[in-house]
């Protein structure tokens, strides 16, 4: 019966990552639509006046095992989770996920890769990507002519 249970698991988590693999993620949205898919780990991306953000929710991952990437206008932020195996004994339930993890975020424009600032704290990642200038909205001086 054991068997049968870890195959399950192991088809479930197969066909997951096949679905995963063949819908892609979608591009980063800012009219707060919800995703239309969900991946892990489960993440959260707008933008405000001067910069792009991406929250990614990684309890139990530590900054060691995390790594970001900044390419034109795409974030990769790769990871992975490390669960110690139960101890003897039967199990009952595991629902922790672990393993390595990959998730990249298609960013509306270009950004300038030395300004992008990451940082760690209770288990969320926050990514904050500067939009160039040449996207940021600017006030306009309107002029008399008379």
């Amino acid at each position: 019966m054991a068997h049968q249970r870890t195959y399950s698991q192991d088809l479930f988590r197969t066909l997951g990552t096949e679905f995963d693999r063949f819908f892609g993620d979608f591009p980063f949205v800012s009219e707060g639509k919800p995703a239309a898919r969900a991946s892990f780990p489960p993440l959260n991306a707008w933008e405000d006046e001067e910069n792009y953000r991406v929250e990614l929710e990684v309890p139990g991952v530590s900054l060691a095992d995390l790594d970001l990437e900044v390419r034109e206008d795409s974030l990769t932020i790769r990871g992975e989770r490390r669960v110690e195996s139960a101890p003897e004994g039967a199990s009952h339930r595991n629902e922790r996920s672990a393993g390595a993890f990959e998730r990249e975020v298609r960013l509306p424009a270009a950004v300038d890769a030395a300004k992008v600032r990451a940082e760690l704290q209770d288990g969320v990642l926050t990514v904050t990507l500067p939009k160039p200038e040449a996207v940021k909205a600017r006030k306009i001086e309107i002029r008399s002519k008379g």
